[in-house]
Order: structure tokens, then sequence, then C-alpha cells
């Protein structure tokens, strides 16, 4: 009900009668009120999914591109397969190879023993199977990251006459060598050990490698 004075002393007042509302179109209203709520929330969570699906793809794109970009990791040893006479590194191949081949394809280098008059192993050597002067000393460093670093930046390569040996291998080294096409490779030594079995040296190296290109 709702009075109305005509703002004089005195006055008559009308009286208006609302009628009140139907109490199902209430219920109705208050439904659908209920459920564009409901639907609004549902809107935002399947938005916050989306984003965080977006995300991971997003992070997986890059950790997969990455993985893809980084440079490949080898292991050259002493070890002699079953019908191969040496193993060692191709930079036209850019792998392990083993010599003989099929495409009559010559190492790079090879890896040894180095050892001191009294049979005592110090570490892995590199040589070229034909003993050429192939093999400069560029720098040794602290740790991998300072190492790694260096060889992804390295664009120019050294003028020091080649030596015939790459001697004391050691980790975190950088090695400048040079290939049987007269290309120039370099080499970061990751791991290198070297040690007697039985009656037998063993050596093995852990390294990245590369091509200069001039």
């Amino acid at each position: 009900m709702l009075v109305i004075y005509s703002g004089q002393e005195n006055c008559s007042q009308t009286t208006l009668t609302f009628k009140n509302q139907n109490p199902k179109n209430s219920f109705i209203v208050g439904t659908i009120f209920a459920v564009n709520n409901l639907t609004l929330q549902i809107t935002l969570i399947m938005k916050k999914i989306l984003i965080l699906i977006f995300c991971m793809l997003v992070f997986l794109t890059y950790a997969c591109e990455d993985k893809d970009n980084r440079d490949p990791e080898f292991i050259l040893n002493t070890d002699i397969q079953s019908g191969q006479l040496i193993n060692g590194f191709s930079f036209k191949k850019m792998n392990i190879i083993a010599f003989p081949n099929s495409e009559n394809i010559i190492p790079d280098f090879i890896v040894a023993c180095l050892m001191n008059e009294f049979g005592d192993i110090s570490g892995p050597l590199l040589s070229h199977q034909n003993l050429e002067n192939r093999f400069v000393f560029l720098n040794s460093y602290d740790n991998i990251n300072s190492a790694q670093n260096n060889f992804d930046t390295l664009s120019k390569i050294s003028n020091s006459p080649y030596q015939p040996f790459a001697l004391d291998i050691k980790p975190f080294e950088i090695w400048q060598i040079k290939t049987n096409s007269d290309e120039i490779g370099v080499i970061l030594i990751l791991e290198a050990r070297s040690e007697k079995i039985g009656s037998s040296s063993f050596a093995e190296i852990k390294f990245k490698a590369k091509k200069i290109i001039l």
C-alpha cells in the first residue's frame, strides 16, 4: 500500500494498493539469476584452464626448441668393437665413426692413453692416426658455464702452429683441430678419464664439437 499526500494541511490522502507479485514468478527470476551466476563462474574457470593450458604449451614448445638447439654431445673411447679397428670423430659426419668404413672416411682425431716411461697412465690424449700436426690448445676454464659460453661465441681461429697431439686432456678445455679437408673444427671437453683395466689401458672423453665458418 502506498499513501500520497497533496502537500497541504488537512488535505486528503490517496491510497494506492499494489498486488503482491506471484511467488512463482519470483522463483523463476531467482532461478534465472542463479543459473546466470553459475554460468559466469564456469566461464571464468574455463578461461583460467585455457590460459593454463596455453602457458604449458608455450613452455613445452620452448623447452623442445631449446633441447633441439643444444649442441650434441659425443663420447669417444679406446674400446674396439668386433670387426672395427679404429673409433674416431669425423667433423664431416659430425659423429663418431669407425675406420675402415665403406665410405673410406678417415677420422679427424682418435683418443688414446697418455703414459709415462714407467707405464703409468696420466690422462687421455688426442691424435690423428697418421700422426699429422692437427691440434692447437685454445683455453681452459674453471667451470662448464664459462667454457660453454666461450665455446658458443667462438668464431676466430688461432694462428699458433699445430701439434701432432692434444696431450693430457682435461674437462672444460677447448681445442682447435684441423680436419682432413683443411677446415677448422673446435671441441669442448666435458669429461675426461683414463685408467688401467686389467692389462689394458682405457681412455675416454665426452665432448661437444662444431666447425668454424671462416
